[in-house]
């Protein structure tokens, strides 16, 4: 009788043990494949039967990053991985990545890659630069800098650029087929608002993608493009110029050795004695992220800044945020609870903070109705407010603002004789090559232009300043 129940017993376990090796068979071999959809239930039922076997823990853990459940996974990958799960310290830097956990990501890259080692395995390139991109991000996330977004719009990514609504007086974007030279690479060009100034890129002889620039010859024609400073190109494409209306600060996109993934917006200024601009430096958060961001616009006038981002992975389409520009840069408390959110623009609304810019954002598009309506007759286009456009000196109620509006006019017109003769120089200077007096001549030269561009922006502040006193009365 026992005997009988014994060998039962036996059997049954036996049976058991191989329904349970033939599932956990046919579960491997839908994780090989790549079906983690139908593995993760087989694996969850065997974690049931074996919550301490290393390896299920694993296999659990990567089907439930894989079918979109990281949070969920990361204890199973940690258990894992204090076995010495190989690849499970590697999974956990990726959900550490996703979630802007910069420093656990470091930590689980650089496990990885000692396990690797240690079994004198290679460390794949892609490694390497995902822990790249880890040590990269993670200072960004002690500087995000607190801004409001006033709107996120989503647009084709043909032309994206067009829904932007900057003033005339801030310059205006160009496509490839606007642009007064050939380009057979995708280039959105910047021109100022001036008309004198062309930046824009075009491929080296290498094929990279690096920013040039042409300046309006006193013939009206644009002279030869020239290659902007070879500092600015660290390794990869450069694109999508903006150059500030001080005409000293340069924004643009690049991919490459300082990109947290994909394009970044990178900023740098000129210096003033040299002409050269300075080693560029990344924007940082929120304005980048781990993909494509681009084509940042700041418009004086306004207040409002633009830029465009392939962040919320929609086909064909792209995102362009619109913001309310700072004055200077304030970033958020290390201890703010939302930091991430703020980081990755979540949720943009929450940029708000108490505030409703509904109103705000819903009439974005009716900003700049005033300019669309000033035509070339006019005498001349002046912002007392983001609101109130003078075209005529008719237009003033302060007999002061109007005559000191007098000034502003002829300030511009020196702007203007000064950038014609420094157009020349630098024509001369490309023409005839280089020589110190040439040098002198064109640095005096640009020293004039930043100082009467300084002076036009102070006097059209204090014009501003004495209309609205009359107006406020």
């Amino acid at each position: 009788m026992w005997k009988r129940v014994i060998s039962l017993s036996i059997i049954l376990f036996a049976a058991n043990v191989c329904i349970y090796a033939n599932n956990l068979a046919k579960a491997k071999s839908l994780y090989q494949k790549g079906d983690y959809v139908q593995a993760l239930p087989i694996f969850k039922n065997q974690y049931a039967k074996n919550k301490k076997n290393a390896s299920i823990n694993h296999w659990l853990g990567v089907c439930l990053y894989e079918t979109g459940n990281p949070t969920e996974a990361i204890k199973y990958l940690e258990f894992a991985d204090s076995k010495d799960i190989m690849s499970s310290s590697y999974y956990l830097a990726k959900i550490y990545m996703a979630g802007y956990n910069f420093e656990k990501a470091v930590e689980m890259y650089s496990r990885y890659k000692y396990l690797l080692t240690d079994k004198k395995n290679n460390v794949p390139d892609n490694v390497i630069e995902e822990e790249r991109i880890a040590k990269l991000a993670k200072p960004m996330l002690d500087h995000v800098e607190k801004i409001v977004v006033i709107d996120s719009i989503l647009v084709d990514k043909n032309n994206f650029f067009k829904h932007y609504i900057i003033s005339p007086e801030t310059g205006k974007l160009l496509s490839n087929d606007e642009l007064p030279f050939e380009s057979d690479q995708f280039t959105v060009g910047f021109c100022e608002q001036n008309n004198t100034k062309l930046i824009w890129a075009k491929p080296d002889e290498l094929g990279t993608m690096r920013l040039c620039e042409s300046s309006k010859l006193i013939d009206g024609n644009w002279d030869t493009p020239q290659y902007i400073d070879d500092n600015l190109t660290d390794g990869g494409n450069l694109n999508y110029p903006f150059l500030l209306q001080d005409g000293m600060t340069l924004y643009y996109a690049s991919n490459g050795n300082g990109s947290i993934g994909g394009y970044d917006i990178f900023y740098t200024r000129k210096d003033a004695e040299s002409g050269e601009f300075l080693q560029p430096q990344n924007l940082g958060m929120p304005y980048n992220s781990f993909v494509d961001d681009y084509m940042l616009v700041l418009d004086d006038k306004t207040g409002y800044g633009w830029w465009a981002t392939d962040r919320n992975n929609i086909k064909d389409k792209i995102t362009i945020y619109v913001f309310k520009r700072n004055e200077f840069r304030t970033n958020y408390n290390l201890d703010e609870s939302n930091l991430v959110s703020f980081a990755k623009l979540t949720d943009y609304k929450k940029t708000w903070q108490g505030n409703d810019y509904t109103e705000e954002a819903n009439s974005l598009e009716e900003l700049l109705e005033p300019i669309a309506e000033v035509s070339n007759s006019k005498e001349f286009v002046f912002y007392v407010n983001k609101n109130m456009v003078y075209t005529s000196a008719n237009d003033f109620i302060s007999e002061e603002a109007k005559n000191t509006y007098n000034e502003v006019l002829l300030l511009k017109n020196e702007f203007k004789k000064v950038q014609s003769q420094l157009a020349a120089k630098r024509k001369e200077f490309f023409v005839n090559g280089a020589n110190d007096e040439l040098k002198a001549e064109i640095l005096a030269l640009e020293e004039d232009v930043e100082g009467l561009r300084k002076d036009i922006h102070k006097t059209e502040n204090i014009v501003r300043e004495k209309e609205l006193n009359v107006l406020d009365k």
